[in-house]
Order: structure tokens, then C-alpha cells, then sequence
């Protein structure tokens, strides 16, 4: 009986190690995953694409992309490829294609283990021909996991794909992968520079003057699956998911992550005198992760991380482009980035561009006492006649027509209740016919506006929609709850109501309802104010694992209302949403301004600037008015204000910034003094491309367009002389226009 025993479990043991792909020795033929012949292709020429050929060296487990006999790219800075300089510690980190974040299921702690430690040393990598490239199994035998990643070569670009669905786990869990960290590594110089896109865009120069610089950002920022207690007062994030580095010996090597941006986090690293490069990458994440505080005894907590059991099995794809010249602003990043967009995101150009918007907040719950007894009450801000009035008013005064967006049209105002507010307009702003009044009254000007809804935050169950089985659920399987956060210290705001986000599963049939809505309200446009800048992920079901499922639904939504003939709005549009806006309103045009950052870039603008029409920031909200309507001026598109009806509503604490611009009356003269300021200089950009910006002084910048102006914009506060014609401090001068 105890032979039989024994036999059953040395089966099982032999069984597992074949299905995990993890061995008990390295060298046995078991080791190798489930149905994985072990192979090894030999050095030499793997794919050719043009001018463009993919080397694999089987010795090094090394990749190289030539272009005639030039090295254009290679797996690990292209000097130490060609001259293999480094050795010891410094050689195993950037010979490796991948490093890998793991769960420890010991520990329950993550750790990590780059590839040619984990893998390479042992011998333990194989590989296998594939169309136009080659498939590399690393194994990484001591940490119980294998990752299969495909390398192909396409027409000027190499395409990296992460087999997601492939990757073997036996025991410990891979939680995310860093891909080809110092592929695009260049050597510490103050010519070689970094861009990452926060915010707008921004530059790390590569030199040794000062400290390491390392940035870490986001894409599409903060995972709503993941609450978290604090965020930065100023921090944005990357809207795009492209990065960039450029050095004069190389020329320039861009990234642009093209399935599973939601994932992302975009890190780089400027004057590492450890490592001796600087270098940029991505890190896709594989699982989903909460931090959660376990009571202990004695009024204590332990601080710990819970992870998805299940990971994202979508595909984690990234283009690499080697672009011939050394750029050191990056317009032809750009230019290479919109030529993407345009040929695989569908972007187009768009309508005439403006040179004005007016976001309007329509209403907002103010506590009042009934006996004592505290209740809300929901108040107009600015009524539809308000508005009207408004407009009309800025329209006699400046002869431009605006876009306008009535923020918290719906039922509740600006508070978070229901779904868009139960698909149902706010009562007190004013009747329907009066809504239907403004719109009709305002075209006849060729002043278009766009009434917000929200379909992503709720607080309150109804119109189908449960918080108990509709809201996203995070790593730990509760629902996931939301916070505001104080404009003054980042922290999540305690005394407040909090609330929870619709799950990707169901936010298209909430813009079903939507549109029915809207239609029948004889409504043409239409404000997404949060769908167009969220990307979250959804731990109750398997679809909705790291984001996966919410671009998908986007687009089904994106398309829903193009077949409908409905022009959309949107705020701070991400990637996926510009490419489909109408209208952007609040374009990123600032950074986080981390200590990594020497120049400010407004990449963004770059990229959509005569494609798609777009705001600045709100100018009267802004902590340095004119410095906002200088970006907007230096980047050729429309300015943008907040101003609403009511004078008597107190709004100091409020958790709405918006509301802290005040009212029209109080800020009229200077709006229509801005406007009136600036048109002349906007209507010269107006339709053209944003070529390049540079930076010619300390906050002295550069502005080119494809019309043939240029822009020039002092921030500083002292004068400065550009070829003579002095541009004063706080000012602008127009180049080439009339």
C-alpha cells in the first residue's frame, strides 16, 4: 500500500512540474512548459522587413535590428552590443530583456528577478521562429515561472507582444513584467534626452549634473479599483501612452504602447551613474493588487498587499520605431506618434476649430435645516435663462462664438447620485422648453452647447443599476470606494459623502439609455465628462481584470454615438477618447513638475492640434491666470473659463473646484479682456499644426506652426531679446502672421 502511495505522489510531482513549466532540476526536458518542445534557434537572421533586418545571437540571447549595416536597435544599450564593455552586476541588468515582479508565496511579499539572472545564467531561455520574427521562452526555474514574450519586425518598427494567456506559474504569481528596460538606454550626456508624457509633456535631459532623476507614471492615471487615501495636490498623469529617447549618435527611439495602455506604468531614469545610462520604459501589470490594514492586537494594524488570483489574460502589445534623427524636442515623434493614430486609431480631422469655451456649473445640494433637522437641498447655480444670458453677453461683447458645456445639468447638479443622474435633466435649473430655448437661441450665433453627464460615478441604486452588483469591485472583491480629495492637502476628504464607479460591464447600456434620453430631448451633443478620462479596471469579473475591458466598452460607446450622429465632448481626453472627440475641453497643458523635469513640453498639443479642436486649463482657476493663457496662445488653441449665474451660494467648502471661479458678473470684464487680447493671434492658428515647441532661454519658448508662424512666449518675469524685437516679461510676440 505504501509503494502505491509513494508511486501516486512522485506521479503528481512529475505532473505538475510538466503543467508549470518549472523544474526540479534545470536541466530536465520536464522543466520546459506544457506542450513546449525545448528549442533553440541558431544566430543569425530571424525576419527582414524592408531595410530592416531582426539579428538574433543565440549565444547572448541578445536581438538587434539592422538597417544596411547599421545597428538601429538593440535588445541592450546599442554601445555595450557592439562593444560588450560592461560585465559583472551592471552587464546582468542591462543584457536583460525583461524584469519581473512576482508575489512570493512564502511571504506574500512582492520581489523581483531580472531575466538573465533568473533565466540566461542557467541557460535556461529558448527560442522559436514565428512570422516576420522570433517567439523567447525565459524560464525561470528558482522563482516557479516561465514568460513567453514575441518579438516580430514590421515596416520600420519592431512589435513586442507579452503572451499573457502563456505565462506558467507554479506556486509564486507573477504580478508585472518590465520589457526590454535599457533596449533604448543611451549614455549619461547633456545631449541625450528623455520625454515621458505627464500631464501635457515633459523633458529630462540626461546629464551628470545633477542627481539621478527617475520619473514613474501612470497611464491614464490611478486605477479606480484601487482607491487610494492621498493624492498629489498637482499631480497629473500620462494622457498618452508613448515615450521617447534621443541621443545624437543613435537618433531616436520611440515607444508606443498599442494594447493594454490601461497597465502601464512609464518609467525612466536620467543621469544614473550607477547604471552609467539613461533610459525609459514600460511596465505591463499582470495582476491586480489592494493594500489593505489587518487589525491587530493591542489597537494595531498590519499593512499588507492582496493580490488577484487571476491574472489578465489580453494580450500586452508595444511598438518600438527607430526614427533616423536625433530630435532633441521630439516633433517627429510627435508627427510619427498622430501618423499612428490617424492609420491604426481611426483619428481624423475634425470641425472648424474655436477660440473660446465656457464651462457653466448648473447646480449643486446645499445643506439646510427643517427643525433643526439637517437635509439637502439640490440649488440652481445658473439657470437656463442664466446661461443664455451669459453667452449672448460674451458673444455681443467679443463677436467669437463659444463652445459651452452646462456641468451638473443633470438630476442632483455637480453631487454624485444616481447613473447621469437617473437620465433625467435637474428641475430647478428651469423647464424643458426653456433647455430646448438656449440651445436653438444660441445656434442661430454658432454657439454650440454641450450638456455633461456623468455614466461612471454613482452613489445611489436605480434605473437598473445596483451598487451592490454593478459597482467595480477591487482586488479583494468589495466594492471599490471613491473619495474627493482636499484642493488644499491631497487627502481624502472625511467629511463628505463617498461613492463608487459604474463596472465597465455596464457603462454601454447606460449610454444606451443616455442616448435615448437626449433624444428625445432634441439634443445633438453631448458631454462625457469622466468617461473620456477614466480607465478602470473591474475585479467581479475576469474581462475587466488591469483596465482590460473598459477601452473595449469605450469604443462600443464611441461608436454607438457616431452612428447617431451625436458630437461628444470631452475633458482632459485620454488617448482613446481624443481620437474620437469632438471637442476637448481642459487639455492637459501642464505637468506634475516632478524634480525630474527641465523642460516643459506640450507634446499633447503637438499631436491633436488641427485634428482636434481643444481648451486649455480654465484660465480663472488657474493658480497663474496669465501663464494659462500664454500655453494657450504658445499652442495655438481655444481659452477656456468657468463662470456660473448665482452670486449668493457660499462655495469655500465646497469639493468642487470649479466653483470657487465665482460668478460671471464678477469676472466679465477681464474674460472679454482676454478674449479680445488674444483672438487676433489665435484665429492666425487657427486649423494649422503645432510642428515643434522649444525652449530658447530658461521659460522662453518657441512656437512653430505649419502655416509658417511662430510664437514666441516669455514667462519669465524679466524682458528678453529675440533678434531684436523684445518680448516682454509675461508677454508674447507673433512672428509671420498678419
Amino acid at each position: 500500500m505504501m509503494k502505491k502511495i509513494i508511486c501516486m505522489v512522485i506521479c503528481l510531482l512529475q505532473i505538475v512540474a510538466l503543467f508549470c513549466g518549472c523544474s526540479i532540476g534545470a536541466s530536465e526536458v520536464e522543466s520546459i512548459p506544457y506542450k513546449t518542445k525545448a528549442s533553440i534557434v541558431p544566430s543569425g537572421t530571424v525576419a527582414q522587413s524592408g531595410d530592416y533586418k531582426l539579428e538574433w545571437d543565440a549565444d547572448r540571447c541578445s536581438l538587434a535590428i539592422f538597417k544596411g549595416e547599421d545597428v538601429v536597435w538593440a535588445s541592450m544599450p546599442i554601445d555595450q552590443y557592439l562593444n560588450n564593455t560592461q560585465e559583472g552586476a551592471v552587464k546582468k541588468y542591462i543584457e536583460s530583456h525583461i524584469v519581473v515582479d512576482y508575489k512570493d508565496e512564502a511571504t506574500n511579499t512582492l520581489t523581483n528577478v531580472v531575466s538573465y539572472i533568473g533565466a540566461v545564467e542557467d541557460g535556461r531561455v529558448y527560442s522559436y521562429l514565428v512570422k516576420d520574427g522570433i517567439r523567447i521562452l525565459y524560464c525561470f526555474d528558482k522563482q516557479c515561472f516561465a514568460i513567453p514574450v514575441i518579438y516580430r519586425l514590421k515596416n520600420g518598427y519592431l512589435d513586442v507582444m507579452i503572451e499573457n494567456s502563456k505565462i506558467y506559474e507554479c506556486g509564486n504569481e507573477v504580478y508585472q513584467i518590465s520589457v526590454l528596460p535599457y533596449s533604448g538606454a543611451v549614455e549619461n550626456s547633456a545631449d541625450s534626452r528623455i520625454f515621458v508624457p505627464d500631464g501635457s509633456g515633459m523633458i529630462m535631459n540626461c546629464d551628470l549634473d545633477r542627481n539621478v532623476r527617475n520619473y514613474s507614471g501612470k497611464v491614464y492615471g490611478n486605477d479606480g479599483a484601487e482607491p487610494t487615501s492621498y493624492k498629489f495636490v498637482y499631480e497629473d498623469y500620462a494622457h498618452l501612452p508613448v515615450f521617447a529617447v534621443t541621443n545624437p549618435s543613435d537618433g531616436t527611439y520611440c515607444s508606443i504602447i498599442n494594447e493594454g495602455a490601461p497597465a502601464v506604468t512609464i518609467n525612466a531614469s536620467a543621469g544614473d551613474p550607477i547604471i552609467g545610462y539613461s533610459y525609459a520604459y514600460a511596465t505591463f501589470k499582470i495582476r491586480g493588487s489592494e493594500t489593505v490594514k489587518i487589525p491587530q492586537g493591542w489597537d494595531t494594524v498590519s499593512i499588507t498587499g492582496q493580490y488577484s488570483d487571476i491574472s489578465r489574460s489580453s494580450r500586452m502589445q508595444m511598438r518600438i520605431a527607430f526614427l533616423d534623427e536625433y530630435d532633441k524636442n521630439f516633433s517627429s515623434v510627435a508627427n510619427y506618434y498622430r501618423d499612428y493614430l490617424v492609420e491604426e486609431k481611426g483619428l481624423t480631422k475634425k470641425g472648424e476649430e474655436k477660440l473660446l469655451y465656457i464651462d457653466i456649473p448648473m447646480a449643486l445640494a446645499q445643506r439646510e435645516f427643517f427643525f433643526g433637522l439637517p437635509h439637502d437641498v439640490t440649488k440652481s447655480i445658473t439657470t437656463y435663462d442664466q446661461c443664455l444670458e451669459i453667452l449672448s453677453d460674451i458673444y455681443d461683447n467679443t463677436g467669437v462664438a463659444s463652445v459651452a458645456r452646462l456641468s451638473g445639468i443633470q438630476s442632483g447638479g455637480l453631487e454624485v447620485t444616481k447613473i447621469a443622474g437617473g437620465f433625467s435633466t435637474e428641475k430647478v435649473l428651469g423647464s424643458k422648453k426653456q433647455l430646448q430655448n438656449l440651445i436653438d437661441t444660441l445656434k442661430e450665433s454658432k454657439i454650440e452647447v454641450f450638456p455633461d453627464f456623468d455614466i461612471t460615478r454613482f452613489r445611489k441604486s436605480s434605473n437598473g443599476y445596483s451598487i451592490r452588483s454593478d459597482s467595480v469591485k477591487s482586488a479583494t472583491s468589495m466594492s471599490s470606494t471613491q473619495y474627493f480629495y482636499s484642493i488644499s492637502t491631497g487627502e481624502a476628504r472625511t467629511d463628505t459623502y463617498t461613492y463608487y464607479l459604474l463596472s465597465p460591464s455596464s457603462i454601454y447600456s447606460a449610454a444606451e439609455k443616455l442616448l435615448g434620453k437626449i433624444k428625445k430631448l432634441n439634443i445633438g451633443n453631448l458631454s462625457l465628462g469622466t468617461v473620456g478620462n477614466s480607465a478602470y479596471s473591474d475585479y467581479g469579473y475576469e474581462k475587466g481584470y488591469i483596465g482590460a475591458d473598459y477601452l473595449k466598452q469605450f469604443g462600443k460607446i464611441s461608436s454607438l454615438l457616431a452612428s447617431n450622429n451625436i458630437k461628444v465632448m470631452y475633458d482632459s481626453a485620454n488617448e482613446y477618447s481624443a481620437v474620437t472627440a469632438d471637442y476637448i475641453i481642459n487639455a492637459p497643458t501642464g505637468t506634475s513638475n516632478y524634480n525630474a523635469q527641465d523642460e516643459w513640453l506640450p507634446f499633447y498639443e503637438m499631436v491633436f492640434k488641427g485634428y482636434v479642436p481643444m481648451s486649455c486649463q480654465s484660465i480663472n482657476l488657474s493658480d497663474i491666470t496669465k501663464t494659462e493663457l500664454l500655453k494657450a496662445v504658445q499652442c495655438g488653441i481655444g481659452l477656456s473659463f468657468t463662470v456660473c449665474g448665482d452670486e449668493t451660494l457660499d462655495y469655500s467648502t465646497s469639493k468642487f473646484p470649479q466653483l470657487l471661479s465665482g460668478s460671471y458678473e464678477n469676472s466679465k470684464e477681464s474674460i472679454i479682456e482676454m478674449v479680445k487680447d488674444t483672438q487676433d493671434v489665435l484665429k492666425e492658428q487657427a486649423g494649422a499644426q503645432l510642428n515643434g515647441v522649444k525652449m530658447i532661454s530658461v521659460d522662453v519658448y518657441q512656437s512653430d506652426f505649419s502655416n509658417g508662424n511662430s510664437v514666441i512666449v516669455n514667462y519669465s518675469d524679466k524682458d528678453y531679446n529675440y533678434n531684436g524685437y523684445i518680448v516682454k516679461a509675461l508677454d508674447y510676440i507673433l512672428l509671420g502672421g498678419e
